[in-house]
């Protein structure tokens, strides 16, 4: 796979998702799976680099949530490979940007529903307007992202700590 100095810090890195990226999102997911799912294929045939490539740059720069995930299982798996403490840094940072980015897609919604819901209860007479068919799904697959996540992130925490495995495991069992 690509060297550290192929990936960007990750710490360093903001995240704000304007609405009108998370409609293209929407729109796009089946192609965003898609992509996705040949860089997985890639990886299956052993030809890391070209799996790598074929997620890092819209994982990194347009926070496609689904290149976040890719991006994040080619680091998980590299983890379980090498026990390399910068390897685990990097994958528990790319897993929490892509537990972030699930966060924000689905919060976007939320706060929609919230003004939804007043419009309908307040005396203004706004109209509520109902979610797409699109962005509900994609607020189910934000949830599904989020959860395989936080699974991944609790088995690198658990697997590669040597003093406090266990502890930690129920201490993210709780999350």
């Amino acid at each position: 796979m690509c060297s550290q100095k192929d990936h960007p810090p990750l710490t360093t890195l903001t995240m704000h998702l304007e609405k009108s990226e998370i409609v293209q999102i929407a729109v796009n997911l089946d192609s965003e799976i898609d992509e996705v799912e040949r860089a997985l294929g890639y990886f299956l045939n052993a030809e890391f680099n070209r799996a790598y490539l074929a997620v890092h740059e819209k994982a990194i720069q347009e926070h496609k949530p689904y290149h976040n995930l890719g991006l994040s299982f080619l680091f998980f798996l590299k983890t379980m490979f090498t026990f390399d403490p910068e390897d685990i840094t990097r994958t528990v940072e790319q897993l929490e940007r892509t537990i972030r980015i699930a966060q924000i897609i689905k919060a976007s919604q939320s706060t929609s529903l919230y003004r939804r819901l007043a419009s309908v209860w307040s005396s203004s007479g706004v109209e509520a307007t109902e979610p797409t068919a699109d962005m509900l799904r994609l607020i189910a697959h934000a949830e599904l992202i989020e959860a395989e996540c936080t699974l991944l992130k609790a088995v690198t925490l658990i697997v590669t700590d040597n003093q406090e495995g266990w502890m930690l495991m129920l201490r993210q069992s709780l999350h």
